[in-house]
């Protein structure tokens, strides 16, 4: 389990500097692959995806406050605020069953959140194409994408973000156009050609590689999506660091912008930081 134990020492250094953050379980974090029922690894590995632990941490923080967790923690949700606004954050496992998403709804209808800024972050929704019936996984899916869309689309004034994983792709994805008031984007590099003249290779190693390079051939992408919110400008701005390599990948699917609040701004005119978001 060495790689749960260097999660557990990444996560630790969040808390170690007051940062907060949340988490789901995906399929391969599934005692059974890719069975939601089976429970996790992560809760018995390491004690910073430990709920009781991380939510204490969290609510010592004057800007966060922890929102709850649910099957044995393979869903997490917490709020923090910045720059004058609420926003919540709800993670949700690899294909959720139908109660995990109760669970979520009924965070979104809590009037505590009422004027809070909601990013869902599910493990695996979108592709890397912006499509909800992935050709490999979407029949899988198909049920938890039925349960999570018209839950989404009922708080429009509220969900403004989705990210997504799961889906192997080179590089990332982002929806042209908002959907029902929201961005959705998607980043997940577990795959990556490593030809360093194509755009999404990461030229570390010497195989000759081309683009339709079978999955066994490819190399893990390593690289780390850094968005920053800037609420004076309305706009999300999305950066890419290839870790190995050290540089920032500079193309249409990993640098980018997009509106932060699509729908006009005097439907959130009334979303201004409440008093106090601990419970």
């Amino acid at each position: 389990m060495a790689e749960w134990k260097n999660a557990d020492s990444a996560l630790s250094t969040l808390s170690k500097f007051g940062i907060p953050y949340t988490w789901c379980a995906g399929n391969h974090d599934d005692f059974s692959n890719g069975d939601p029922t089976s429970g996790w690894i992560g809760s018995k590995n390491a004690p910073s995806l430990d709920p009781s632990v991380v939510s204490a941490r969290v609510n010592l923080l004057p800007y966060a406050s922890w929102a709850g967790d649910y099957h044995d923690a393979m869903n997490t949700a917490l709020t923090f605020a910045a720059n004058g606004l609420n926003f919540l954050v709800i993670n949700l496992e690899w294909n959720a069953e139908p109660d995990a998403l109760t669970w979520a709804g009924g965070i979104l209808d809590n009037p505590k959140y009422a004027y809070h800024h909601v990013i869902i972050a599910p493990h695996a929704y979108m592709d890397q194409n912006g499509n909800m019936d992935d050709a490999k996984w979407g029949a899988m899916t198909a049920k938890f994408v039925d349960g999570l869309t018209p839950l989404m689309d009922a708080h429009p004034s509220n969900v403004f973000l989705t990210l997504n994983g799961h889906f192997a792709t080179d590089s990332g994805y982002n929806t042209p156009d908002p959907i029902n008031g929201r961005n959705q984007l998607m980043f997940d590099r577990q795959d990556s050609t490593d030809n360093p003249a194509l755009p999404t290779g990461r030229g570390v190693d010497d195989a000759d590689m081309t683009a339709d390079c079978p999955d066994s051939d490819r190399v893990g992408g390593a690289t780390i999506t850094v968005l920053t919110f800037d609420t004076a400008n309305n706009q999300i701005r999305a950066r890419t660091h290839d870790v190995y390599s050290s540089n920032w990948r500079d193309n249409q699917f990993e640098r980018y912008a997009v509106t932060m609040f699509p729908l006009p701004m005097k439907l959130r005119s009334e979303r201004r930081l409440v008093p106090s978001i601990h419970a």
